[in-house]
């Protein structure tokens, strides 16, 4: 593999070389590398919208420092690093994410925000963040300098005027969930290159150079303008009803229980994790000629569970297909021309085939042009 400017070189075995243009490329993926689990690992979220699995993690005199596989040693200015997420054993950072923007609700405080945990509640505190590392974390809230035991911090989100969205080029995705967006990338692997050591580099939303070896990445995924990911676009409505009226909110990029994406021993970074019965429907205004992405049930719940997946297009079904425990999962296509309204529906099967343990993972669900 070859990534170079504008194209990507991928040489056969019997040295064919094709050439694909950057803008039609979704990801590049390193079959033979497997994911680390990221469960219990402190996480900073920066400006850019990165995210940083971490090792040592502390913060002092306005600096967050720690060390990261993709980027090695790292130093953040407080207020480009956004959020720092506390490790908690059993959650995934973007669940931790998720409970704290919860109970902070729709207000922004100008400050920064400790969240910690009472019970089952979670403790808003706006103050200014003075230190943190692995035992407790130093904050000033109601006019003292206060310090809190880390076992009971979930988060930090810290105050800052934001940067200007700028779109990246891709991501790179690291074995233990690492997310960097970047500018460019380049990328040279000659056959059996890979457990050698060959390296990648790249430039990130701040133009700086960085480089790492290969064996620390899963993926590169390109924001490709040929290309959209169903993640990306927030649907219009989304219906869902479970088994015996309990329902099972869907979960964007994990599966249903907030772990990883899982089918057929590949872990993907990008999906949705569905129970039946869930509808989501979308606007895409015509704007696509077709829809595709692998669905199956977790492997987590294999060879259990059994549901149905359905695409349809302004109400007309163009696509179902039975999803089984038992099987393989399997590649979907749909086509979209024309389209302005696409739903997607994850219902129960047959009667006679239901299984409840249906946890349907979408891995990268794509609309093309």
């Amino acid at each position: 593999v070859e990534i170079a400017q504008e194209t990507i070189l991928l040489s056969a075995e019997n040295d064919d070389v094709t050439t694909f243009p950057v803008d039609l490329v979704s990801m590049v993926r390193f079959s033979d590398l497997t994911a680390k689990d990221a469960v219990g690992r402190a996480v900073v979220v920066t400006d850019w919208g990165d995210w940083l699995v971490c090792n040592g993690l502390s913060v002092g005199d306005g600096v967050v420092s720690f060390t990261n596989s993709l980027c090695g040693e790292v130093e953040l200015d407080v207020a480009r690093s956004r959020w720092i997420l506390a490790p908690q054993p059993g959650m995934t950072p973007r669940e931790i994410q998720a409970r704290c923007m919860a109970a902070l609700g729709e207000s922004t405080p100008p400050g920064d925000v400790l969240f910690v945990r009472r019970g089952d509640e979670i403790a808003v505190l706006e103050g200014v963040l003075l230190g943190l590392d692995d035992s407790k974390v130093s904050f000033h809230w109601r006019q003292r300098d206060r310090q809190m035991d880390m076992s009971n911090v979930l988060a930090v989100r810290t105050a800052g005027p934001g940067l200007p969205l700028t779109e990246p080029m891709g991501t790179i995705v690291a074995r233990d969930g690492s997310r960097v967006n970047f500018v460019s990338v380049e990328l040279n692997i000659p056959a059996g290159e890979l457990a050698r050591g060959a390296n990648i580099a790249w430039r990130d939303m701040s133009k700086r150079a960085w480089a790492c070896a290969v064996s620390e990445v899963l993926a590169i995924e390109f924001a490709s303008s040929g290309f959209v990911s169903l993640t990306d676009l927030p649907p219009v409505s989304v219906a869902e009803h479970g088994f015996f009226d309990i329902a099972f909110p869907h979960r964007q990029n994990e599966t249903l229980a907030g772990g990883a994406l899982k089918l057929g021993g590949r872990e993907f970074s990008q999906g949705l994790g569905v129970s039946p019965l869930c509808e989501m429907t979308f606007d895409i205004a015509g704007r696509f000629s077709s829809f595709c992405a692998i669905v199956g049930i977790n492997d987590a719940m294999r060879p259990g569970g059994s549901a149905v997946f359905v695409v349809l297009g302004d109400g007309k079904g163009l696509c179902s297909e039975p999803i089984r425990g038992s099987d393989e999962p399997r590649r979907v296509e749909a086509d979209v021309r024309g389209v302005g309204e696409l739903k997607i529906r994850v219902d129960f099967p047959a009667m006679e085939e239901l299984d409840v343990g249906g946890h349907v993972d979408i891995a990268l669900p794509r609309l093309m042009q």
